[in-house]
């Protein structure tokens, strides 16, 4: 799984949701009906988005996409981890097949266009 998932989810567990909790108990410390009448709103409208999301991760296909996401970013990561191995080894596969095949040398841009200015 993607190697970023303990960072964010110690940020939301410890840092995010407790914060969003304290701000929602405050609201009911107040002694104003409009912020207990809010509050109460608010405490509705997270209970009813709890419930789509443990629905979509139960039979939306939520848990497979998010997996599918950390293990694609995950695969992108060592990909360009690997890259300038990979990218050595294609550089000598082509001086190989190079020497093997009696291919010349390729001319490179700056030389053709001088070349070309001259004739």
């Amino acid at each position: 799984v993607w190697r970023g998932f303990p960072i964010i989810y110690i940020l939301m567990i410890f840092g995010i949701i407790p914060l969003l909790l304290l701000g929602l108990s405050s609201l009911f410390t107040q002694d104003s009906k409009g912020f207990t009448v809010l509050g109460s709103l608010l405490v509705v409208f997270i209970i009813l988005v709890i419930i789509y999301i443990v629905y979509k991760w139960k039979r939306g296909g939520l848990k497979e996409s998010i997996i599918e996401g950390f293990e694609a970013r995950e695969r992108k990561n060592q990909s360009i981890k690997a890259l300038p191995d990979d990218m050595d080894y294609v550089k000598s596969e082509i001086v190989r097949l190079r020497d093997h095949t009696g291919l010349p040398e390729p001319i490179p841009e700056a030389k053709k266009d001088d070349a070309d200015d001259s004739a």
